[in-house]
């Protein structure tokens, strides 16, 4: 499972990102405690995905 956080949800449209990032992985995945998990080991795409919609992203 790929885990994405730190991202605040009153500042953030979490669950059109999630779709955003599901459908870039082609993968599942579900909203957690302000948290975005996707099924499977995506760093790298998810980490593409994020920079590219304009996010700072630590590893």
């Amino acid at each position: 499972m790929t885990v994405v956080r730190g991202l605040a949800a009153a500042e953030n449209d979490l669950p059109a990102l999630l779709t955003q990032l599901k459908n870039h992985c082609g993968a599942g995945g579900t909203i957690n405690d302000e948290q975005i998990e996707i099924q499977g080991d995506h760093l790298n795409r998810i980490r593409q995905a994020l920079t590219e919609i304009g996010y700072r992203v630590k590893a």
